[in-house]
């Protein structure tokens, strides 16, 4: 039997001023599977070629992911070390506190004291709410659940008074991880 693949024919695009069709036709060579094994075994050889290609690219992915987590976290840090503005150095502390939370809590955790800090001397509400939603997100890869939810709260607060719909469904979904991760 042909491989699946080989079954149907490249499609041609057929235009002209007006309009645009595209053809595509089964190969004469089509013919239906013999029983409905072979249907299954044909399904699941090609179940088991996707779950390889997932599995080797995301595989692949995170190695890249690795590395590109630590070339931002090295970019950061050099940005730091310009002696930046006020604003901007509130914002390198918050991305650090991100981008650390899988790679080192303790590093995470004084990034985001540090960009809490900095971010009420701006009395920049936005990034504060971010910050704390950041730092609750640090806890909960940590399994610190108790203190997750009350970043998570501050975040929520900040974003009430702001009235950040969006921000707000984000932090209930964030809050009912908390939750449920707490009676399990």
């Amino acid at each position: 039997m042909p491989d699946a693949f080989a079954l149907i024919k490249p499609r041609r695009i057929e235009t002209n001023n007006t309009n645009m069709k595209i053809n595509s036709t089964l190969s004469p060579n089509f013919s239906a599977p013999e029983s409905s094994s072979t249907l299954l075994k044909n399904r699941f050889s090609m179940v088991c070629r996707c779950i390889m290609f997932l599995s080797l690219t995301l595989g692949f992915s995170a190695g890249l992911n690795a590395q590109n987590l630590s070339e931002v976290i090295s970019n950061l840090k050099s940005e730091l070390s310009k002696n930046p503005d006020d604003k901007k150095r509130a914002s390198i502390y918050s991305d650090l506190t991100w981008y650390y939370a899988s790679v080192s809590v303790d590093s995470a955790l004084s990034y985001g004291k540090k960009a809490i800090s900095a971010t009420e001397k701006l009395q920049d509400s936005v990034m504060l709410a971010q910050v704390y939603s950041d730092l609750g997100a640090v806890h909960f890869r940590n399994n610190d659940f108790k203190n997750s939810e009350k970043n998570y709260l501050k975040s929520y607060q900040i974003r009430k008074k702001q009235k950040n719909a969006a921000g707000i469904a984000k932090l209930n979904n964030n809050l009912a991880s908390v939750y449920q991760s707490s009676f399990q």
